[in-house]
């Protein structure tokens, strides 16, 4: 049964997949560790780490690799459900044409790589890795975040400095300091050509705000960092003695700057409301929750800003955080029953507020079902069942 299983799933994609061309009538989405074509989910087993994928209509999972017997661990021999190097660690994959793509973390780079749909005939199409110095010993690059939009994969991602230390038992070792530098990635899937086309340098880093793209490739980015250098030379751990008082000079010299970044790359500041952090974008529009104190989860009211000529209104008061833009409708949490574990959700759908019938987080979506979180685990459902109030949501993953 397992074996026509598989075998009906991978007609279903060789069908679906296989083709010399994407189109823009396909569903294309990709976030950290997990990525979406049409109605075909391409995400990670919980248990190995590999590579699988799931038809979201049959119900249906198999492993990327096909090769009988393999159990697809890391390190596994002839393995192409896994990443490609010794203790590779694949951060998120998706679907282009007739290809599966993955992006690859390996000692010291960050690849992104394209194979067939089975995970074979890789060839490498980008690598970043920094180069030791003399005085410097960088950190692995690691992939914080990753977006798509036509046909171009945007990745944002870091690399930090190591620092010599003796541990508690008196063994040299290496620690990581605060000094980071942030670089976003652009890859273009028509002339298959990968580049760095922004980074902010190495800083006393405290948090990045994540990367939103506009309708015309524009990014906004921010990050918040030190301007004093002492901090960036500090390990974690030595930095937690600075951080228990709100009035020291760490936070004094603690700045967030703001950028909208062209697609030349070039950097711009950008007087934008709050922090990039939690914000969705639509044509014209940033949606926010402008935070009590700037406090994430403080609760606040649901801003819609006009990027275009900075125009506001106040959409919903007392929102907890924004979900995100799903199906061009944008969903939003008010609250959380801790009694019953359950967030409360609204959408904004046709102008009007709406309280779904159906209890699930909405956080994602494929071209026919939402996906999201409750109390029985990560779910699919169909939009239009969702929207009827009819719960036919089932478990995935």
């Amino acid at each position: 049964m397992k074996k026509l299983i598989s075998t009906t799933l991978v007609l279903l994609l060789l069908t679906s997949c296989t083709k010399t061309t994407t189109t823009t009538d396909d569903f294309i989405h990709i976030t950290f560790g997990q990525a979406v074509y049409n109605d075909i989910l391409i995400d990670k087993d919980r248990n190995t780490g590999s590579m699988q994928y799931t038809d979201l209509e049959t119900k249906l999972t198999i492993s990327v690799c096909s090769r009988p017997g393999c159990d697809h661990k890391q390190n596994t021999p002839n393995c192409t459900a896994q990443g490609e190097g010794e203790w590779a660690y694949i951060t998120t994959m998706m679907i282009y044409g007739d290809n599966l793509y993955f992006v690859n973390q390996v000692d010291n780079a960050i690849q992104i790589y394209k194979c067939d749909l089975f995970g074979g005939n890789r060839k490498q199409m980008f690598s970043y890795a920094p180069e030791d110095t003399d005085d410097v010993m960088y950190m692995s690059p690691i992939l914080y975040t990753a977006r798509y939009t036509d046909s171009e994969l945007y990745l944002l991602a870091r690399t930090g400095i190591w620092k010599e230390a003796i541990d508690d038992y008196g063994k040299e070792t290496v620690v990581q300091t605060n000094f980071e530098n942030w670089f976003i990635i652009r890859y273009d899937f028509a002339s298959e050509k990968g580049e760095i086309i922004y980074e902010t340098g190495f800083i006393a880093c405290s948090m990045p705000y994540g990367l939103q793209l506009l309708p015309d490739k524009s990014i906004f980015f921010s990050v918040q960092y030190n301007t004093n250098e002492e901090y960036g030379y500090m390990t974690y751990n030595e930095l937690l003695k600075y951080t228990d008082d709100p009035d020291s000079e760490y936070y004094q010299t603690q700045i967030t700057e703001k950028f909208r970044i062209t697609p030349d790359g070039q950097a711009t500041e950008y007087d934008s409301p709050g922090n990039v952090f939690g914000f969705v974008t639509d044509n014209e529009y940033i949606y926010y929750v402008d935070y009590i104190d700037g406090v994430y989860l403080n609760k606040g009211n649901l801003i819609k800003h006009n990027y275009l000529n900075g125009q506001e209104e106040i959409m919903y008061e007392s929102v907890q955080f924004i979900c995100g833009f799903y199906d061009d409708v944008l969903f939003i949490v008010t609250d959380y029953d801790n009694e019953k574990n359950e967030a409360k959700t609204w959408y904004y759908r046709d102008g009007e507020w709406t309280k779904p019938h159906v209890i699930l987080q909405i956080s994602g979506e494929t071209k026919s079902y939402f996906l999201g979180f409750n109390n029985n685990g990560y779910k699919a459902i169909l939009k239009s069942d969702y929207y009827a109030g009819i719960d036919t949501s089932f478990e995935i993953g």
